[in-house]
C-alpha cells in the first residue's frame, strides 16, 4: 500500500478519536436537595392549619420544577399533612413531617401547642334569683383556644365586679372539655347589676345575673313621683297617676306583687285598681278621676298586710281659670311642672311661645313688695313668668331672663298693693317639657342687685373722637327701684380708647354717667362694674371707632357680652375689617327693635340698623378641643329688602382661645364664624341655592348652585372638576358642599353638613368645616362669589390667592399644605332664624327661599 494513503488513514483515525472526546454523554439530573418554606412549624389551636412547600435541587444547584413531595408525618395523632403539604393540627404534642422526592429527604419540626382565647360563658349566665342566696346553676366557663377548641388543665379565675356576693371557689382548673365552674351567691342588693368575670391569660368573659328582693316587708309612695297633694278640676283625671313601691326588708324592690287601689273619699273612680308591681318594686293605678264635687279627695293603695299606702288630691273649680288657680301665699316655694296635660292659651301668629302653662292664684291683704321667681330643675331651660290683675285680666308684668340672655331663670320684682292676682307659670322653648320651683317672697328695698344699659351703647364714632352719648347705667335694688348713690366703676381694655370720670355715682333715679369715652379705631368696649358688688355681672357697651361714622360703607357693629383682651379685641376688628373690605354696598337701613335676650344679647337692641349688628360672647362652651365657636344669623332684612343678615350672633369657647391665639389661627376662626352670621352656609337654605341637602344617615351629592360662586369655584381650578373622585356619592354638581360621605375625619355632622364647602375637595378654603392648623385658611373667590349670589355688593379682587397643586379630582387643593386639621365641630347657631318687620320687630321665621334683590351697580 503506497504511503500518502497510510498517513491519511492515520490522521482520519485520530480526527475520530478527538472528535469522540469532545462529545462525552449528558448525565441525568437527579432531585438532590430539598429545603422547606419553613423548618418548625407551631400550631396555637386544635384545627389550625400551615401551608407548607419544598424548593427542589438538582446535583447542579439548580431548581427543578413539577416535581412533588411525598409526605409522611412521625405521629399522626398530632398533625395531618395533606397532599398539598397543608398541615391540620389534631392535639397538643410534637412530630416530625418528612418530605421526600426520589431519593432526597428533608424534615419540618411540628409543635401543637394550645394557646387560651377568651373564656366562653356555656351555663349559669343570666339567671335570676333572690338577694344572699346561691344562683340554682353554677357559673361554667369554658377554656378554648382562638378555634374554640376546648383546653383542659388551665385555671380560671372567677371574681366579682358588682352586686357584692360570694363564690364557691375563686379559682377552678378546666377540665377535659376545657370547663370550669363555681357557684355564685348573690349580694345583698337588688339595685346593683350583679356581674362576675371568669379571666383565662388576662382575657375575660363576664357573667351576669338579675338579683330580686326579698319577702315584702314595706310599701311607700314610689320615689320621684309627685302624685300626693295635687289638684284638679272636679271629675277629672289627676295629672300624675299615684304609684307605690314595695320593698324588702333590706329595702330592695319586690317585682311581681299585685297592689289594689281603691277610693277612700270624695266619691271619684279608679281604672286599672289591681297593678303589678314592675322590676323596680312600682305599681302605678291606671288613673284617678276626682269626684264630683270641690274638696278633698284620698285614695288607699293596699297590699296584704303592709300598712296601706294613702293619696290626697284637692279637686277645684278649673285650675286654668282665677276660681279655681292654685293658691300662693308669701313666702312660698311649690315645685310644679310643665306638660301636655297643662293649661293651655293661643299664642299670637308667628310666636314661638310655650303653649302650656300652670296658673297660682296670690291674694294681698296690703301692699306689698314682691319677688316672684321661676327655677328651671329638670327638661326646662328658659323658665318665663307673666303676671295679672285676677279681677281685671289685665297683664300687669313679664320676665324672660333675670339677666337676660345670662341668668335664664325668671324673676319679677314689683310692689303691688292689695288685691288678687295671677301667675302664670311657663316657658319660652315652646317644646320645653319638665320640671321647675316656683317660689314667691317679700322683696329686699334699698339692696343693690341688677344694673343695665340705659343709654350709650352701639355708637359709631371717628377714632381718637368721644362718642356723642356718654355710656350710663341704671342701678336697680331687688324691687325694681333707682338706687341713688351708688358708685359706679367704668373701664376701658387696656390701651383701647381712654375715659374721663371714670368712676360714677347714681343719681336719684339710679342713673350714673360716664364723663366721656374716646374711641381708639376699631372695635372698642367699656365695662361697668360696681365695686360693693362684686358678685354682679359687669354691663358691657360697645362702640366702633371708624373714619366717617361709617356712613356710606358696609358695616359690621360687634356688640361684646364679655370684656375681651386687647389682642381679642384687635383680632375681631381686622376679621371685621376684612369683610367690611370685601363686602362693599351698604345693606337696606331702617329700625332694629328686638327684646333683651334675643341672639344672645343681654341688653334690647332698639336703634336703627347700619348693615348688620353681631353679638359676640366668650364664654366655656365643651372644654378644650371640641367645638371652638358657633355663629349665625338671627334676624334678616324682609324679603323685600333683600333678605340678608341683620343682627347674628358669635360665641367662642374661651377653653379654646389660648391655643388658637398661640398657634396663630383665632383670627381665622373668627373669620369664618363671621362668614356664617353674613349668611355663608347659613342663608344658602332660605336663598334657594342649597341643593341635595344630606342627613348624617342619607347622603347625597350637596352642592350650592348659585352662578357667581360656580364661577368663583371654576377660576380657582374647578373648571375640570366632574366629581370623579367621589367614589360613595358620584355626582360632580358644583360647587360640592360638605355631605360627610368621605375623605373627611369621623367628627364631620350634623354641624358640618350642608353648611360648609367640602372639605375633600376645598381643604384648607376658610368656609369648609375644618381648619388648617398649619398653614393660611384663604378667603377664595369662590367664597366671595358665593356672597354675591346671596346679594351683597363685593369686591372679588379681594380674594387671596388660592391656587391648585393637583386635581381636584384627586382632593387635593390648597395654598400650602394643609398640616393637622381642627373641626369647627358644630358651629352653626341652631335658633331660627326670624324676619324683621317694617317697624324692626321679628314677624315671623323664614323657611321659604327669599328671592335675591340685586340692588343698583351690583353685576
Amino acid at each position: 500500500m503506497p504511503r500518502p494513503f497510510l498517513r491519511l488513514t492515520a490522521l482520519g483515525l485520530l480526527l475520530g478519536l478527538g472528535l469522540h472526546a469532545c462529545a462525552s454523554p449528558t448525565e441525568p439530573l437527579e432531585p438532590t436537595t430539598l429545603t422547606p418554606s419553613t423548618a418548625t412549624v407551631t400550631l396555637d389551636a386544635i384545627g389550625a392549619t400551615q401551608q407548607l412547600s419544598v424548593t427542589v435541587l438538582d446535583q447542579k444547584g439548580t431548581a427543578m420544577t413539577g416535581l412533588v413531595p411525598t409526605w409522611t408525618v412521625s405521629d399522626p395523632t398530632v398533625v395531618t399533612i395533606a397532599a398539598s403539604g397543608l398541615v391540620t393540627a389534631l392535639r397538643n404534642g410534637t412530630a416530625t413531617l418528612t418530605a421526600t422526592v426520589g431519593a432526597a429527604t428533608t424534615t419540618v419540626a411540628v409543635t401543637v401547642a394550645q394557646v387560651p382565647a377568651a373564656p366562653v360563658a356555656v351555663a349559669g349566665n343570666g339567671q335570676t334569683g333572690q338577694v344572699r342566696t346561691a344562683l340554682a346553676n353554677p357559673l361554667v366557663a369554658r377554656v378554648v383556644d382562638r378555634l374554640g377548641a376546648p383546653i383542659a388543665g388551665v385555671d380560671v379565675t372567677f371574681a366579682i365586679i358588682s352586686g357584692g356576693g360570694s363564690l364557691s371557689v375563686t379559682t377552678s382548673r378546666s377540665v377535659a372539655n376545657g370547663e370550669a365552674s363555681t357557684v355564685w351567691t348573690l349580694g345583698s342588693s337588688a339595685l346593683v347589676a350583679p356581674r362576675v368575670t371568669a379571666t383565662v391569660a388576662g382575657q375575660s368573659t363576664i357573667f351576669t345575673a338579675t338579683a330580686t328582693g326579698g319577702p315584702p316587708a314595706q310599701m311607700i309612695m314610689a320615689p320621684g313621683v309627685a302624685a300626693d297633694g295635687q289638684r284638679a278640676k272636679f271629675g277629672t283625671a289627676v295629672e300624675i297617676a299615684p304609684a307605690v313601691q314595695i320593698l324588702d326588708a333590706l329595702g330592695n324592690p319586690v317585682a311581681g306583687q299585685t297592689v289594689t287601689f281603691s277610693v277612700l273619699t270624695g266619691g271619684g273612680s279608679v281604672t286599672g285598681a289591681s297593678a303589678v308591681t314592675s322590676a323596680s318594686g312600682v305599681a302605678t293605678v291606671g288613673s284617678w278621676t276626682l269626684g264630683p264635687a270641690v274638696g278633698t279627695n284620698t285614695l288607699q293603695a293596699a297590699f296584704g298586710a303592709l300598712t296601706p299606702v294613702v293619696f290626697t288630691a284637692t279637686a277645684v273649680l278649673d285650675p286654668c281659670t282665677a276660681a279655681g288657680a292654685t293658691p300662693f301665699i308669701v313666702p312660698d316655694t311649690v315645685a310644679g311642672s310643665i306638660s301636655n296635660a297643662d293649661c293651655s292659651w293661643t299664642p299670637p301668629p308667628n310666636s314661638s311661645e310655650n303653649t302650656k302653662f300652670d296658673l297660682y292664684k296670690v291674694d294681698l291683704t296690703s301692699p306689698t313688695a314682691l319677688i316672684i321667681e321661676m327655677t328651671k330643675v329638670s327638661g326646662i331651660e328658659d323658665p318665663y313668668l307673666y303676671l295679672y290683675n285676677a279681677t281685671t285680666g289685665d297683664s300687669l308684668a313679664a320676665n324672660d331672663d333675670i339677666q337676660s340672655g345670662v341668668l335664664r331663670d325668671s324673676r319679677i320684682a314689683i310692689t303691688l298693693p292689695a288685691g288678687s292676682y295671677l301667675v302664670r307659670a311657663t316657658t319660652w322653648g315652646p317644646a320645653e317639657r319638665g320640671t321647675y320651683n316656683l317660689a314667691i317672697r317679700g322683696c329686699r328695698v334699698g339692696d343693690p342687685t341688677t344694673y343695665r344699659i340705659k343709654a350709650g351703647n352701639g355708637q359709631m364714632a371717628d377714632p381718637g373722637t368721644a362718642v356723642a352719648t356718654a355710656p350710663s347705667v341704671e342701678v336697680l335694688d331687688e324691687c325694681g327701684n333707682g338706687m341713688p348713690g351708688v358708685t359706679v366703676t367704668f373701664a376701658t381694655v387696656a390701651g383701647v380708647g381712654s375715659l374721663t370720670g371714670a368712676s360714677a355715682t347714681t343719681n336719684a333715679s339710679g342713673v350714673a354717667t360716664v364723663g366721656s369715652w374716646t374711641l381708639a379705631a376699631g372695635p372698642n368696649v367699656l365695662s361697668a362694674t360696681l365695686p360693693a358688688s362684686p358678685s354682679v355681672a359687669p354691663v358691657i357697651f360697645s362702640a366702633n371707632g371708624k373714619a366717617g361714622g361709617g356712613a356710606s360703607t358696609f358695616d359690621i357693629s360687634l356688640r361684646f357680652v364679655n370684656m375681651p383682651t386687647a389682642n381679642q379685641l384687635a383680632t375681631f376688628g381686622q376679621a371685621a375689617a376684612r369683610w367690611e373690605s370685601i363686602i362693599t354696598g351698604d345693606l337696606p337701613g331702617g329700625p332694629i327693635n328686638v327684646a333683651a335676650g334675643s341672639c344672645n344679647s343681654p341688653v334690647a337692641i332698639n336703634e336703627t340698623l347700619d348693615d348688620v349688628i353681631i353679638v359676640v360672647r366668650l364664654e366655656n362652651i365643651d372644654g378644650v378641643g371640641q367645638v371652638l365657636g358657633s355663629a349665625g344669623p338671627c334676624f334678616v332684612r324682609s324679603a323685600a329688602a333683600g333678605g340678608l343678615t341683620s343682627m347674628g350672633s358669635m360665641r367662642f369657647d374661651t377653653s379654646d382661645l389660648p391655643t388658637l391665639e398661640t398657634a396663630g389661627t383665632f383670627n381665622a376662626v373668627i373669620l369664618h364664624e363671621m362668614g356664617h352670621v353674613l349668611g355663608i352656609g347659613t342663608l344658602w337654605g332660605s336663598k334657594g341655592f342649597l341643593q341635595l341637602p344630606s342627613t348624617t344617615s342619607a347622603k347625597q351629592d350637596t352642592h350650592f348652585n348659585g352662578p357667581e360662586a360656580i364661577t368663583g369655584f371654576n377660576a380657582i381650578g374647578g373648571s375640570s372638576y366632574t366629581g370623579a373622585s367621589q367614589t360613595v356619592v358620584p355626582g360632580g354638581a358644583k360647587v360640592p358642599v360638605e355631605n360627610c360621605a368621605q375623605g373627611v375625619p369621623s367628627s364631620c355632622g350634623s354641624g358640618t353638613i350642608n353648611s360648609h364647602w367640602r372639605e375633600n375637595v376645598l381643604q384648607t378654603e376658610l368656609m369648609t368645616g375644618y381648619l388648617n392648623g398649619a398653614g393660611s385658611n384663604p378667603l377664595s373667590a369662590l367664597t366671595i362669589g358665593s356672597l354675591k349670589d346671596l346679594g351683597y355688593v363685593v369686591d372679588a379682587s379681594k380674594a387671596d390667592a388660592f391656587f391648585q397643586i393637583m386635581s381636584l379630582e384627586a382632593g387635593l387643593m390648597a395654598s400650602e399644605p394643609a398640616g393637622p386639621l381642627i373641626p369647627f365641630g358644630d358651629d352653626i347657631h341652631h335658633g331660627p332664624i326670624l324676619e324683621l318687620g317694617r317697624d324692626g320687630r321679628p314677624v315671623g321665621e323664614v323657611t321659604a327661599p327669599v328671592p335675591v334683590k340685586r340692588r343698583r351697580g351690583q353685576r
